[in-house]
């Protein structure tokens, strides 16, 4: 029985199928199963399709949101944005803009916002994908009424320019408004709101946090410091000179030790000079034991102030203790460093255990990662949500600590600051996941710090695997795979489709060519009969 072709109608229908099957698949993520069947006798074809709709329920996830600036006066244009991911498509952007006076404005993102009135401005971020999957962030801007041009002046102890770099901060945040590295002068324009001052300097040996500081008083001062180590007591290390001329509410510091030639950092002082001479660099009064707290992974003390002096770190007799030899008597004491006096302590046969009584918490400490981020992929940030609540004692510049702890409890990423509180500081930080972190169990750690006294936090997350089409980079361009085998598809379908018509088209031509027969020549006498 003569095989019949697929008309040209099946196959064209069989192509437009196959392409809107592949546009359902990029808008839903569905499971495509498709079967195409001839009859060779009868000449029909069944062709049949079973879309599987899989609904998309992965929101995006953000990679930053953008205010710009953080200061803004009244008259000015602030900047907003978001920028974020999805495994389809990103649908969205846009933002709820709390005023000071409560009302909120709607604005589809990105978008310049004039500012009318001075005073916090709260903001919500919204991102959705095409399946209205939603994620938010906040954030906030503080507005001022009035710009002021301000002098930033750093010298040393010859008054000369001194080299440093200075972040500005909204008070009590992490929200940069501007950084700089420079020596002697800088000068910038800001606003007649309240900032926190980061100075850095000495390779990082120092750095000091002034906090609260009102520019409209403060519009050309002066910040000195000294850092000496090369000192004729052979027991102080170092000495840090601060000489300062800015009105301020507390002052958070960090020093370091960490270049020095301590012999035992479990036996190091930390003083503050009564009385400073900045340019001579002489204590005219006593060296007294001061509070600080010591970090020896980063060789550092870290306290906080209202006044600014000397400090310096020395190092402290160290007590040697004669350890009981295996014949019961004393075996031999260690040397004892030169410069440093012989201090023999023998230890009682029998010591006494003294009870002391369990002091309640300074601090509470809440930490949650954000259910949002409960899960992600390696490379993405975790943000979370701390609440430290101080229940006892004035105002206080804790050090805070932020780990990331992958599933053997390693630290992955780590981060370190100064946070000021009263009585309870909200607030949110981010770490990143390292692109070549494996599947499991991530742990979110806070450590806090003052008075040699330390407080932990920690919260969960997991560490997903990115699925198989998520997105391939293709030389900078993310593009989804259904993408790339849909295209790919479609050309060859078109080709096939083309060359199927021009072999139909040689078909129908061979059938007008009548058939010439030997006999139909001869007639014709076009050739001779054999």
């Amino acid at each position: 029985m003569k095989k019949k072709d697929l008309p040209n109608s099946v196959v064209l229908g069989l192509v437009i199928i196959w392409l809107l099957v592949i546009f359902v698949h990029y808008l839903y993520g569905s499971t495509i199963v498709g079967e195409a069947v001839s009859d060779v006798n009868s000449g029909t074809a069944t062709v049949s399709f079973n879309v599987v709709i899989r609904e998309d329920t992965t929101p995006p996830t953000i990679i930053s949101t953008t205010i710009s600036p953080y200061d803004a006066v009244i008259g000015e244009d602030v900047f907003l944005d978001i920028s974020a991911t999805d495994n389809k498509a990103i649908g969205r952007k846009s933002a709820n803009l709390t005023l000071p006076n409560g009302s909120v404005i709607f604005l589809s993102l990105p978008a310049n916002y004039t500012v009318q009135n001075g005073g916090k401005h709260e903001v919500t971020f919204f991102v959705s994908d095409t399946s209205n999957n939603t994620r938010t962030r906040e954030d906030y801007f503080i507005a001022g009424t009035l710009p002021i041009n301000v002098t930033f002046n750093a010298v040393d102890s010859k008054l000369k320019g001194l080299p440093a770099n200075l972040t500005i901060f909204l008070p009590g945040t992490d929200k940069k408004v501007a950084e700089y590295e420079f020596t002697g002068v800088q000068q910038w324009k800001l606003t007649d709101i309240f900032y926190d001052l980061y100075y850095s300097a000495f390779e990082g040996n120092i750095n000091l946090r002034l906090n609260s500081i009102n520019f409209s008083l403060n519009q050309n001062k002066t910040l000195g410091l000294d850092y000496a180590t090369n000192l004729t007591e052979p027991d102080r290390l170092v000495i840090y000179g601060i000489d300062n001329t800015y009105s301020f509410a507390t002052a958070a510091l960090m020093v370091s030790y960490a270049n020095t030639n301590y012999v035992n950092e479990d036996y190091l002082g930390f003083y503050k000079c009564a009385d400073w001479n900045f340019t001579a660099q002489t204590c005219l009064g006593e060296w007294e034991t001061y509070a600080g707290t010591q970090d020896k992974i980063t060789n550092t003390f870290t306290f906080t102030t209202n006044s600014f002096s000397a400090f310096s770190i020395k190092q402290e007799s160290i007590p040697l203790q004669q350890v009981p030899s295996g014949g019961g008597g004393l075996g031999k004491a260690a040397s004892i460093p030169k410069g440093f006096p012989e201090i023999i302590e023998k230890i009682p046969e029998e010591e006494e255990k003294i009870k002391v009584p369990e002091e309640k918490p300074l601090f509470d400490i809440s930490i949650n990662v954000l259910n949002e981020y409960k899960k992600v992929f390696p490379g993405e940030d975790v943000i979370v949500e701390i609440a430290l609540t101080k229940t006892a004692g004035p105002k206080a510049d804790v050090n805070v600590l932020y780990s990331l702890l992958d599933p053997d409890g390693r630290i992955i990423d780590t981060k370190q600051e100064i946070v000021a509180v009263e009585t309870k500081t909200a607030f949110v930080t981010k770490l990143t996941v390292s692109e070549d972190a494996k599947p499991g169990d991530y742990n979110f750690k806070i450590k806090i710090t003052i008075n040699e006294e330390t407080w932990e936090g920690s919260d969960s997350f997991e560490v997903i695997e990115r699925p198989l089409e998520e997105i391939i980079p293709l030389e900078g361009i993310h593009v989804s795979t259904s993408i790339v085998l849909g295209v790919l598809l479609v050309i060859f379908l078109v080709f096939a489709l083309i060359f199927y018509y021009m072999y139909k088209q040689t078909q129908n031509l061979i059938k007008l060519i009548p058939k010439i027969t030997e006999e139909d020549l001869i007639k014709e006498k076009l050739i001779k009969m054999r």
